[in-house]
């Protein structure tokens, strides 16, 4: 969908663009109303960290729509933002998790305290990216620390960024 959509763009082809939006109303009818995710099977216990591959999808259609379809795309992004965002590891879950600043960040696979996912978050950041016509979720700050400082301790008579052969 996104090269698709790309090439919309460039060539100004509404061929291209028809299958974009033909694909994207048919994973519509896989999001849920009340949740925002997508059901499928391409995970047990969906929805869940899958839903950011449709978000991919759904912000390559919103990039080349217009009027009602540009609504309903944006409505649907913003439904799929929501729902990831219960699944990123945020400050909120210090109580639940013992070393917060090692996940803080992270994606879970599914709502609950489930398995950490580090490769779906690419698919996120990327419909994010895409989605940028959608106001932010977080207008006052995205809810996320910065990295602590680096607290190294050199050994004694080390020099920090020095390289010696061994």
């Amino acid at each position: 969908m996104q090269a698709f959509s790309k090439w919309t763009q460039i060539t100004g082809d509404s061929g291209f663009a028809d299958f974009v939006f033909e694909v994207a109303d048919w994973l519509l009818g896989y999001q849920q109303d009340k949740t925002g995710g997508f059901i499928n099977d391409h995970q047990p216990g969906a929805p869940g960290y899958t839903t950011a591959v449709y978000l991919e999808g759904i912000a390559a259609a919103l990039a080349i729509a217009a009027n009602e379809r540009s609504k309903t795309y944006s409505d649907s992004l913003a439904r799929g933002f929501g729902f990831l965002d219960r699944l990123i590891i945020q400050e909120r879950d210090r109580a639940i998790l013992p070393n917060l600043d090692f996940a803080l960040g992270g994606l879970r696979q599914e709502r609950g305290p489930g398995d950490l996912v580090l490769d779906f978050l690419d698919e996120l950041l990327d419909a994010r990216r895409r989605g940028r016509r959608l106001r932010p979720l977080r207008p006052r700050g995205h809810g996320l620390r910065r990295r602590p400082p680096d607290r190294r301790v050199d050994p004694p008579g080390a020099q920090r960024g020095r390289f010696t052969k061994l």
